[in-house]
């Protein structure tokens, strides 16, 4: 009787392996979740230094040349948006 006990407790080697096949497959999962996250931060970023670095270029020039109109602030600022949408789609199709 105590042997049927003991033999009962013991583990399987089966199904350790199967616990670790699991945990092997949630932890892929997590790494995928947290590198895509991390990919959609990058652009975040991304976009939002090319906008910033355009409209302070443009900014300091308005300043440089005392326009009175900011020209060179909308020129840059567009030029930013459009360049960050082009890291936008180059970074999305990256694989």
């Amino acid at each position: 009787m105590k042997n049927l006990r003991r033999n009962s407790y013991r583990k399987k080697p089966s199904d350790s392996s199967q616990q670790t096949q699991k945990a092997e497959e949630d932890s892929s999962k997590l790494s995928s979740e947290v590198s895509g996250y991390a990919k959609y931060t990058n652009i975040i970023y991304l976009m939002l230094g090319a906008i910033a670095a355009a409209f302070a270029a443009g900014y300091f020039l308005d300043r440089i040349f005392g326009l009175s109109f900011p020209i060179f602030k909308l020129i840059f600022g567009f030029g930013g948006v459009i360049l960050a949408l082009y890291l936008m789609f180059k970074e999305l199709n990256k694989k």
